[in-house]
């Protein structure tokens, strides 16, 4: 009897535990609840509040470009469904088509104002009247680097400073001293394009573009040159593969007096610059990782290649855009990582082909 006893007792603690328990979660699960339910609310009420101000602020910032002509863009994602449908070459013809010469289009909430005729161009870049800030997810240097460019300068003395700058590269003496390193890589473009066309195999153009930019960069500015040929497979070996003959054969680069040589005939504005052997083959070295780095930014500037911090950069409104740029700084998409480590090339090389001015 005791021990049935004892057994009755821990049985009635036993469901009195548990009903203590039970009536402890009860409290504590509707708390929860609550919490969770005033989160979620509140994670709603600030995307509705962002969401209200972007739209009472989108038709004043539309307002401001109604004067030109040119397309109607949807909140958010403006003309870049027409672009996907039409691709970004043939958007643009088809607005010049529709529009005239001057006619403007939302690459998400950024206006553009696309110029088509060779003389308003060129008095846009003389004369400057009004510049913008491409919504680049880049901060720091990188962004500066961005804003130091000729179509985003924010100032006109800047402006007219850096077109100063540029001048002496583009007269008809260092034009002149171009032309056949061009002409030359325009040929064997044509020639790879022409046996594609000939097999019917597929190529990849925007990496045969790139080739041949850099190979034209390349041989005017560093003596370097890169071979456009493409693989056996019939596609592009891709912008950014080591320097090599017309034959596709690696190859590190040319002896440093030929490089030297090569150098001071493609490109008159360097003659006087870094020279002897020694200069020409450290030349020839900073000329082969520029090109790496360049080719690097021109794969992740093609339409399709854009990462989505880029995307998002593109929708937010215009007041946003410092947050995003924060955020995709903070946690890099692989657009961002390789952009930032390819700009952070291209400053190096120019600190060193300072350093072997002086």
């Amino acid at each position: 009897s005791r021990g049935a006893a004892s057994r009755g007792i821990r049985g009635r603690s036993a469901r009195g535990g548990a009903s203590a328990r039970h009536r402890i979660t009860s409290r504590i699960e509707p708390r929860m609840a609550g919490s969770l339910l005033l989160g979620v609310a509140w994670v709603v009420a600030c995307a509705a509040a962002v969401a209200l101000a972007w739209g009472v602020a989108l038709p004043g910032y539309r307002w401001r470009y109604r004067c030109v002509p040119g397309y109607w863009g949807w909140p958010l994602v403006g003309n870049l469904l027409d672009i996907l449908r039409l691709t970004w070459h043939g958007f643009h013809v088809e607005g010049a088509r529709r529009f005239g010469p001057v006619f403007k289009m939302w690459y998400g909430s950024e206006p553009h104002i696309v110029v088509t005729a060779t003389e308003h161009v060129k008095q846009v870049l003389v004369k400057c009247p009004h510049t913008f800030e491409f919504p680049s997810p880049f901060s720091g240097e990188d962004r500066r680097m961005l804003l130091d460019g000729l179509p985003f300068a924010h100032s006109l003395e800047f402006h007219k400073s850096l077109r100063s700058v540029w001048l002496p590269a583009f007269n008809p003496a260092s034009l002149a001293g171009y032309h056949d390193t061009m002409l030359r890589t325009a040929e064997r473009l044509v020639g790879v394009l022409d046996a594609a066309a000939a097999d019917g195999s597929r190529v990849e153009l925007w990496g045969l573009l790139c080739k041949a930019t850099m190979a034209a960069v390349g041989s005017c500015s560093f003596g370097i040159d890169v071979d456009i040929q493409r693989s056996a497979d019939g596609s592009s070996a891709g912008a950014a593969d080591s320097p090599s003959t017309a034959t596709g054969a690696p190859i590190a680069v040319d002896e440093p007096t030929a490089v030297n040589e090569r150098n001071v005939a493609g490109n008159p504005a360097a003659a006087g610059g870094i020279g002897g052997v020694g200069g020409a083959s450290e030349l020839a070295a900073l000329g082969m990782r520029v090109q790496s780095a360049f080719s690097t930014v021109l794969r992740n500037t093609r339409p399709n290649a854009s990462g989505p911090w880029l995307k998002v950069m593109m929708m937010a409104h215009p007041s946003a855009r410092g947050v995003v740029r924060w955020a995709a700084n903070a946690m890099p998409d692989a657009m961002v990582a390789e952009m930032r480590g390819a700009q952070a090339e291209v400053r190096s090389v120019c600190r060193e082909l300072m350093r072997l001015e002086r």
